[in-house]
């Protein structure tokens, strides 16, 4: 009888097997990283095209712009009174049943004179997914703790843009009137903080108001006007360490807005390029802090980030963008100079 031998994979073939294996592997990871980061970029770019829609539907039922927040309130001292932009456009991006269970004042505020933790007690742990970048490295939670009692407020991954710290029509000079505290701000933007606001002390000091706007003051053109950007990527400092101090990093996260004392949590005053690297020290033009009005525009989207453009589109803007020819002038609603977007 013959006996047949059938002969198996040797231990060097089999080695040789596996390492063709890893080595296909190794190339085609990348791609599928990619492919994952090309999804989560759309997705972050739907959600600001929603948020771009929002504001116009929000335009059309209130005939105004929504505001920063208004500081008209005599709870202003009070953070929890101070609802943000973000807030006001519930009611159009799917959320009018947690917009509902809100409470506000006259001023457009919330309202906390009956109860200061009913609005926090809404708002706690919820995620609003229009206001989240898939690609986010920022988290998702900011905690905060309020007479003993710990409440959860997303960080909204988009910032509004309330305006320039440097004049386009100028830039050796800055806008005024400017906020020397926790960074400057101005008011030539698309989502502004509305109220009595003063500047200076004592006898120099300076009162003036400022009201809604609506579309028309975009007087160079929706097309040529940005109104919300993103701010889904930790800040690098000068040291190289990565902060946390972008909008809404702060007390009341993404739900409550400005101050009358100049905090702003979710809107910037473009100075800084895409991307920037934040001097880390404390200045009249101040980027670290989670409260700053001029924030760093951040993205972890390579090479730039993506902002709303006051038409509906979404356009991604270089993180190599001219500033003082081309993001300044796209920033102020109306100096005159209107750029087309790059």
């Amino acid at each position: 009888m013959k006996v047949r031998f059938f002969r198996g994979f040797t231990l060097v073939e089999l080695l040789v097997v596996i390492a063709i294996i890893g080595v296909l592997i190794a190339l085609l990871l990348p791609a599928v990283q990619a492919a994952r980061e090309a999804a989560r970029r759309m997705q972050c770019t739907n959600h600001l095209k929603q948020i771009g829609i929002a504001l116009h539907n929000y335009s059309d039922t209130c005939k105004e712009l929504p505001f920063a927040s208004s500081n008209t309130s005599t709870q202003d001292g009070d953070w929890r009174s101070c609802r943000s932009w973000a807030v006001a456009i519930f009611p159009f991006i799917e959320q009018q049943s947690l917009y509902s269970q809100l409470i506000f004042g006259e001023s457009g505020n919330f309202d906390t004179s009956a109860n200061p933790k009913t609005n926090l007690t809404a708002l706690n742990g919820v995620v609003v997914p229009y206001f989240y970048c898939p690609s986010n490295t920022r988290g998702t939670m900011r905690e905060d703790t309020v007479s003993s009692v710990q409440y959860k407020l997303q960080k909204i991954n988009y910032v509004g843009i309330g305006g320039t710290v440097r004049n386009p029509i100028d830039i050796t000079n800055n806008v005024t009137p400017l906020f020397a505290m926790h960074g400057s701000r101005t008011f030539n933007g698309t989502i502004i903080a509305i109220g009595t606001h003063t500047v200076g002390t004592g006898a120099t000091a300076t009162t003036f108001s400022i009201s809604s706007i609506g579309l028309e003051a975009l007087s160079d053109g929706t097309s040529n006007t940005v109104g919300v950007a993103e701010q889904s990527r930790l800040v690098k400092d000068s040291s190289g360490n990565l902060q946390d101090w972008g909008a809404s990093g702060h007390r009341g996260g993404g739900w409550n807005g400005n101050r009358s004392d100049g905090w702003s949590h979710n809107i910037t005053h473009i100075y800084w390029t895409i991307n920037s690297v934040c001097p880390g020290t404390v200045t009249d033009i101040t980027c670290n802090q989670p409260y700053s009005y001029n924030t760093i525009i951040t993205s972890p989207h390579a090479g730039g980030a993506q902002f709303t453009v006051m038409d509906g589109s979404v356009r991604f803007l270089s993180e190599t963008i001219d500033l003082n020819n081309v993001l300044l002038r796209l920033a102020a609603r109306d100096d005159g100079l209107p750029v087309a977007l790059p």
